[in-house]
């Protein structure tokens, strides 16, 4: 990337963030819904990609309450991004070894967590975690409500193009108590953290064009990541679906943990691979049905299609 474009999307980036950090959160909120609709506006590719997703999962909905829907979506990305750069505000700096009282009562008037007693249980008996996640809710709170259990998450990101603001993201992200790991390379220094009972974070709900499996996914055949499941063989990890979710259109999230998915004991390793991504795929596909507003619709999830044998099997299976 251009040395110039980079200095300027960053010192760009980061006067806008000072600004809204420095606002009131009501103020800051209606900053985030202008973003999001002035987004909504001009952002024309992502949405047509976001109405051809509706109408494919809605095929019930009109083109207007499609547009309502995705004015939603939009106005809740505005609100994620003013909730992620005034992370440093809203939840101080969450130590990556542990959670003191004090963080805890900070950041609980933001994150409210339910059924992580499992998760605690599982970490605790010296098993090694994969927590996957999709863009629902505020996504990038995850890893601090591992962190408030004194469970800390290492968490798995897309390396972004311009470095000074791939590095200026992952600060706000380790200032909320998880480690930031990039793909590249990724496969062996996630092996060596779950075979040593630590937790891995990784995001699932995006087209996989390379080592995918395909499975169903709000009623069509998805490119989805084999590697939880392979990675849930290779360490005999648990796998622990989850999400979260905006509360009463308010600051204040609920971050959900699902009930395990353990490797299966029979079956080929491909059949194996299959079914875990399934369960944990069919899960994530209930929260977002039950939370359609808070989904990131405009990702062109189905892009990447299966072979044509694999093609006709699902337009059999269609038809019965």
């Amino acid at each position: 990337m251009n040395p110039l474009r980079s200095r300027f999307e960053y010192f760009l980036a980061r006067w806008a963030a000072l600004f809204i950090e420095a606002l009131p959160i009501d103020i800051a909120w209606l900053i985030g819904r202008t973003i999001g609709y002035l987004t909504y506006v001009f952002d024309v590719r992502h949405r047509r990609v976001g109405a051809q997703n509706l109408q494919r999962v809605y095929p019930e909905l009109t083109p207007r309450k499609i547009r309502a829907r995705l004015r939603k979506v939009y106005d809740h990305l505005g609100k994620v991004m003013v909730e992620m750069v005034r992370a440093p505000r809203m939840f101080g700096r969450i130590e990556f070894s542990r959670a003191n009282s004090s963080v805890k009562r900070r950041v609980s008037r933001y994150l409210t967590l339910r059924n992580f007693d499992k998760v605690e249980r599982a970490c605790r008996n010296g098993r090694g975690v994969i927590f996957v996640t999709a863009h629902l809710g505020n996504w990038e709170l995850t890893g601090s409500a591992m962190a408030l259990l004194g469970l800390p998450l290492h968490s798995v990101a897309r390396t972004m193009d311009n470095p000074l603001l791939d590095r200026y993201i992952t600060r706000l992200r380790e200032v909320r108590g998880q480690k930031v790991l990039k793909k590249h390379g990724l496969i062996r220094e996630a092996l060596t953290l779950l075979k040593s009972g630590r937790r891995l974070g990784i995001i699932i709900d995006q087209n996989a064009p390379v080592d995918n499996v395909f499975v169903n996914f709000l009623g069509k055949e998805a490119a989805t990541t084999r590697g939880v499941a392979s990675l849930a063989l290779k360490t005999g990890c648990v796998v622990f679906p989850g999400f979260s979710y905006r509360s009463n259109n308010s600051p204040r999230h609920v971050v959900v943990a699902g009930d395990p998915i353990e490797v299966p004991k029979e079956g080929s390793r491909e059949e194996k691979i299959r079914r875990i991504t399934e369960q944990y795929t069919s899960v994530i596909e209930g929260w977002i049905r039950e939370y359609p507003e808070q989904w990131l619709w405009i990702h062109n999830r189905w892009k990447t299609r299966p072979a044509a044998p694999l093609r006709r099997r699902a337009g059999e299976q269609e038809n019965r």
